[in-house]
């Protein structure tokens, strides 16, 4: 799973336009989470929604600290928007973590 989480994390964050919003969409599982990022820019550069940066991490606080570090690649927290599945109580983590 560790691999997996590193080579999403790899890829390249490219900074958005200032007072942009990111919505995030996040898929929540067992043991571990997929986020969807979406924002004007992101659309405009990926052309479609479904090219839009997707990241990988796990249910643990290395994988919350890493989701909130790609987040901080494109755009303060501030400028956030996070839409989480509640699947069962596996969503809870993540939320009190954020």
């Amino acid at each position: 799973m560790a691999n997996r989480t590193q080579s999403h994390s790899d890829l390249k964050a490219l900074p958005m336009l200032p007072n942009e919003s990111l919505y995030i969409g996040v898929d929540i599982g067992k043991f571990q989470h997929v986020s969807g990022f979406v924002s004007k820019t992101l659309l405009e550069r990926h052309k479609q929604f479904e090219h839009c940066p997707a990241f990988l991490f796990e249910q643990s606080r290395e994988g919350f600290r890493a989701f909130v570090e790609r987040i901080r690649a494109y755009c303060p927290l501030e400028q956030c928007f996070i839409l989480m599945e509640q699947t069962g109580h596996y969503h809870k983590a993540l939320l009190q973590y954020l």
